[in-house]
């Protein structure tokens, strides 16, 4: 099942539970339900979820204003744990909802155009000819210092492979990687030997891929730097507190 698939579920799961522990109208939270949907997906996730508003009341939690605005009958508003504002759908606006977040009034350009940062001439990542067998094929690009690179395609187009061939949870079939300039095609093998080239992942599916749910906060935020935090043979919880306050700051 892809992530849109499982979500529906999910969502039917706790129609089903609340109505099985005879809840008169089943309360559904969604927490950025659409963190990583394709658009496809999430004008599908839309739809159902106007289907079964008629039977449900929904809190939708989200940052991207323009669902907000779409979809929501009545809208809340937090700022630094406190509610600033409650609209109801006719009386909202992106920029009302940016200007509330924020605390004041945008006007003009709010990210302005000469303070940008130009990207450098020096090639840190490079990929030529790469392929996987079902998943891309001759792939070849350059990403520089200081620039974002963006890759675009459904669902299924090969994206989500080609990043994981990156991080060195697959491997290439073919094709040649370079950092900095140097040849690494057989030196990334698992997703450690990429981290210590400096190569890190943010998966798409975070929570069953980028964290062990298990584990408390500050484990999951020092997992791949355990051997820096050793002391006389032994990881220093000491340390790992430091280094996880450093970060979460």
């Amino acid at each position: 099942l892809n992530f849109i698939q499982r979500e529906m579920i999910e969502i039917a799961r706790n129609v089903w539970l609340a109505r099985k522990s005879n809840a008169r109208v089943p309360i559904i939270l969604l927490d950025e339900p659409t963190t990583a949907l394709e658009q496809n997906d999430i004008k599908f996730l839309f739809q159902k979820l106007n289907e079964i508003k008629k039977h449900t009341a929904i809190i939708f939690i989200s940052h991207r204003l323009e669902e907000i605005v779409t979809l929501c009958d009545r809208v809340y508003i937090l700022k630094d744990g406190k509610n600033v504002g409650c609209f109801n759908k006719d009386d909202v606006s992106e920029n009302l909802l940016r200007s509330k977040m924020v605390g004041k009034e945008l006007v003009g350009e709010f990210y302005q155009s000469s303070m940008q940062r130009k990207a450098g001439e020096k090639v840190v990542l490079e990929l030529k000819g790469c392929s996987k067998k079902h998943a891309f094929y001759d792939v070849s690009f350059q990403l520089k210092e200081g620039e974002i690179l963006s890759i675009c395609g459904t669902v299924g187009s090969g994206k989500e492979a080609l990043c994981k061939a990156i991080f060195g949870i697959t491997k290439f079939d073919s094709g040649e990687v370079y950092i900095d300039g140097v040849n690494v095609k057989g030196y990334i093998n698992s997703p450690m030997d990429a981290f210590n080239k400096g190569i890190g992942y943010i998966p798409e599916d975070r929570r069953n891929e980028g964290l062990i749910l298990n584990l408390p906060i500050f484990e999951n935020i020092t997992l791949t730097v355990l051997k820096k935090l050793e002391s006389h043979g032994m990881v220093s919880r000491k340390k790992q507190f430091e280094v996880t306050e450093k970060i979460v700051k």
